[in-house]
């Protein structure tokens, strides 16, 4: 089994190099955290350009492509015995030459893969560097043929990208796993009922005895809503807590996540016996369960070139009228560098047989709260108007000021283009989402 380190896919700095009178002398003029300006006057062989800066002429080396002419803004990173510089976008967000121009000036092949991979990394705003393309380039290669039956080309590359910028380790299965989230999108509520059946009605249940006493709490719970108490605990926190307790609300040592995860561990231990053949419809549930949560818990990671991370993701169990469903949640902090009550979105995604699709966006900009929900009918959206008015009680019980709490169909294509895109599983772009009411 070939197993990848976590790929090093871009640096955003920039190197000055200068006489040491040069150097001291625009020191001088510089302090720690400043923002700056440059332009390109020339580029040179070897990743380097001659920048003029601050009234200095400077040879700077940086692994990202520039052309004559650009006018750059850096922030001042380190001061020591080399000026280092960190760019701001769009030289550090998405660049403004082509694919096939960029790949010409890292002296790489264009062909078809590579254009892929940086037209992939264009997209997420990551400079591209050379080692980083060929990192990437190697995983494709090596993984393409094994996974082929889960991915196409461009799907994989999106994949290998998702874990190497969240410095997780790239191999088949955390492929697999990731794939999950990104293009599958198993949903627990019905996993978690699907394996309760089948426990309930196998003839050997009482192998694993000891795990299915701990799955039976969650399942019991489950049946008797006694969880939807315990999860509307956790959804109301999302809003009042910093994003580290968003995450350990789920995941932590009390989480359900955790709690849910330790026990399928367990029972798919206990089930593992020279007859496992007879568990094998069990254990494959039981697998099926065990890598969506671990999907949910790469999806909330960090990425690399983050400070923290800009959203948390994960699922919840539903029950309405006897039909099992999940709500997909997504928590993004706003302006600030952690979740603040005052500056947040929470985007829930909620699967019902009976509901059809919901998708809900709640914002909150200082204080005054936004609740927005899209629906697939008339007769749904009645039934959600009539609940407003408790809602907005509800909400205000919270101190949040209410602006709005309305309703419109998805078949409105204005509402549709609203309620779509990266909120709701797109791509790497909602990083950059921020609360708009």
């Amino acid at each position: 089994t070939i197993m990848m380190k976590p790929l090093s896919i871009s640096s955003d700095k920039l190197s000055l190099f200068l006489s040491n009178r040069d150097l001291n002398d625009l020191k001088t003029r510089l302090y720690l955290g400043q923002t700056i300006r440059g332009r390109i006057l020339e580029v040179l062989p070897q990743n380097k350009v001659i920048l003029k800066l601050r009234g200095f002429n400077v040879v700077a080396e940086s692994e990202m492509a520039f052309q004559k002419g650009d006018i750059l803004a850096a922030v001042v990173y380190d001061l020591g015995r080399k000026i280092i510089l960190r760019l701001l976008p769009p030289h550090a967000g998405k660049l403004s030459r082509s694919p096939r121009d960029i790949l010409r000036y890292l002296s790489m092949s264009t062909d078809t893969l590579n254009l892929m991979i940086a037209e992939e990394l264009q997209d997420l705003g990551v400079p591209p560097t050379k080692v980083g393309l060929e990192g990437i380039r190697g995983a494709v290669e090596a993984w393409e043929i094994l996974l082929k039956s889960l991915f196409d080309r461009r799907q994989l590359i999106r994949a290998i990208l998702f874990l190497s910028l969240r410095s997780v380790p790239v191999t088949p299965q955390s492929l697999a796993i990731i794939h999950q989230y990104l293009y599958g999108k198993p949903l627990l509520g019905a996993q978690l009922r699907k394996l309760a059946r089948q426990l309930r009605e196998h003839p050997d249940g009482e192998r694993a005895e000891d795990a299915l006493k701990g799955l039976e709490k969650i399942f019991s719970s489950v049946e008797k809503r006694d969880l939807a108490g315990r999860l509307s605990r956790i959804v109301r926190a999302l809003g009042l807590s910093y994003e580290s307790e968003v995450k350990a609300g789920l995941f932590g040592s009390q989480g359900i996540g955790s709690t849910l995860k330790h026990d399928l561990l367990l029972l798919e231990q206990g089930l593992r016996t020279p007859e496992e053949e007879a568990f094998r419809e069990v254990l494959e549930s039981v697998t099926d369960l065990l890598g969506n949560l671990e999907a949910q818990q790469l999806a909330s990671l960090p990425r690399a070139d983050e400070a923290s991370g800009s959203f948390a993701y994960f699922q919840i169990p539903l029950l309405w009228e006897d039909e099992e469903g999940t709500a997909e949640v997504w928590v993004f902090r706003g302006r600030g560098k952690r979740i603040d009550p005052e500056d947040v979105l929470l985007a829930l995604q909620i699967h019902m047989r009976h509901l059809g699709e919901v998708r809900v966006k709640v914002g909150v900009s200082h204080g005054t709260l936004t609740c927005r929900f899209a629906v697939e009918g008339e007769a749904i959206r009645s039934l959600f108007e009539r609940n407003f008015s408790e809602l907005t009680e509800r909400l205000v019980g919270l101190n949040y000021f209410v602006r709005e709490v309305g309703c419109a169909l998805m078949e409105d294509e204005e509402v549709f283009d609203r309620f779509r895109g990266p909120i709701f599983g797109g791509g790497e772009s909602r990083r950059y989402i921020d609360i708009a009411v």
